[in-house]
């Protein structure tokens, strides 16, 4: 699934797209939103009690539908506090675009790949093209700096029944940390050490491959190109900013 700085960027791209009062005026709420989902990363959570997705399941699945269904007093209408609606629309950004990500890129192009070279390098490989797709888009850097900038005004944190109000407010440090990240691969080794166990390397070898991440790189795109998962981002964003129309009244395209 796309790292938190495409979360971010792809949230603020989508805002760009809308015109929508709740969103413009709350961006810090609809920011936190969009990395909320993975708050679990310090609450230690399954990952399912906050992406309402089971990977174990390879049927259709509406994420935000489920939410819905199973927190009917999360849904909102135009008398909702704009912080509220705000951090659900972004919410909704993280999910829609985990959901598809999953369905439209990792199962239909590194899941077959795993059972070639087997199932935990085929996720080093997605992990690693995950991390080039976040460091481009941190290269907007306009954008990033809006990002971190709406992140550190105040803005209220909504009571979630699936995440603690405590856990919110170290997320949104963690948050606003990870948004004013340069685009460089200082990150690299980190996000290598936390899937490379199941992977046989040695010491040796993994030191290697973190000082030269373009290995890793070269070896990915034999099967998916940075162009085309950025197509498939630029598309997806198109299709969330319609979802988001479709759930509340006031968002809309901009002219």
């Amino acid at each position: 699934m796309p790292q938190l700085g495409s979360h971010l960027y792809s949230a603020y791209a989508i805002a760009e797209m809308l015109d929508c009062k709740e969103i413009d005026r709350a961006r810090g709420a609809y920011f936190l939103g969009a990395t909320a989902p993975d708050v679990r990363v310090i609450t230690r959570n399954d990952r399912a009690v906050t992406h309402f997705f089971d990977l174990a399941e390879y049927g259709v699945q509406d994420s935000v539908g489920r939410m819905f269904r199973e927190y009917p007093d999360l849904e909102f209408g135009s008398d909702s506090e704009q912080d509220y609606v705000a951090f659900i629309l972004g919410y909704i950004t993280h999910l829609v675009l985990d959901e598809l990500f999953i369905s439209e890129v990792y199962r239909p192009i590194f899941a077959p790949v795993a059972e070639v070279i087997g199932g935990p390098r085929a996720n080093l490989l997605d992990r690693v093209m995950q991390y080039e797709v976040d460091r481009v888009d941190r290269t907007n850097q306009s954008a990033m700096e809006s990002v971190t900038k709406s992140l550190k005004t105040s803005f209220s944190l909504p009571n979630l029944p699936f995440i603690e109000q405590e856990s919110l407010v170290e997320w949104l440090d963690v948050s606003i940390d990870i948004s004013s990240q340069p685009p460089d691969y200082s990150r690299f080794a980190k996000m290598l050490g936390r899937h490379i166990e199941n992977v046989e390397l040695g010491g040796e070898v993994m030191s290697d491959l973190e000082k030269d991440p373009e290995r890793l790189l070269e070896e990915a795109y034999q099967y998916v190109s940075l162009e085309e998962v950025a197509d498939f981002l630029a598309g997806a964003r198109i299709v969330i900013r319609d979802r988001l129309c479709l759930l509340y009244t006031s968002p809309s395209p901009r002219d």
